[in-house]
This record gives C-alpha cells, sequence and structure tokens, in this order.
C-alpha cells in the first residue's frame, strides 16, 4: 500500500489530532454568542460533552439557544427557507 502524502511528509496522525485539540476557536465577526456557543459544543473534544453524544442525544442540538426558533417539522419535511448571510444581515432565499 503506497503511504498517503500525509504520512510521507513526516506528519503523524497524533500530531494533527493534537494540533486540532489546542487550537483556538476563531469566529468570523457576524456569529452570534448563541452560533458560537452551539459550534464549540458540537466541536468538544471530550465526547462525553459533545452535544449529539449525550444522554439526550440530538435533542441536545435542537435545544441550544441558537435553534430556539426552528420549526424542526417544517426542516424534516424540507419545506425550510434558507438564510443566506450578506453584507447587510440574513435574507431567506427563495
Amino acid at each position: 500500500m503506497k503511504p498517503s502524502r500525509r504520512q510521507s511528509a513526516g506528519v503523524r496522525a497524533i500530531d494533527v489530532y493534537m494540533y486540532n485539540v489546542c487550537a483556538q476557536l476563531k469566529f468570523p465577526h457576524h456569529f452570534s454568542g448563541e452560533l458560537k456557543d452551539c459550534v464549540k459544543n458540537l466541536l468538544q473534544v471530550d465526547i462525553t460533552n459533545r452535544y449529539g453524544n449525550m444522554k439526550n442525544g440530538t435533542d441536545d442540538v435542537k435545544n441550544c439557544k441558537f435553534f430556539a426558533q426552528t420549526n424542526w417539522g417544517a426542516v424534516l419535511s424540507q419545506s425550510v427557507r434558507r438564510l443566506r448571510y450578506t453584507d447587510t444581515g440574513y435574507t431567506v432565499s427563495q
């Protein structure tokens, strides 16, 4: 089996993992506090504290403040209009 480019460059998988674990998240200025909190919990390194992996499963994601106004029935039926971010804020796509 041919080694991957990452392996041949001398980068070990554990090094990549440790880099990602130690990296500080940097969010765009337009991310709300609720969105930042949701993303941080989804990317939680400790799987026992990660949204979607705890006792409540996907309800942890659904109940985070960022998704407070989300109609999950409409999402399931795929009848939700998309939001698009522009320079002036969020707009609804057709």
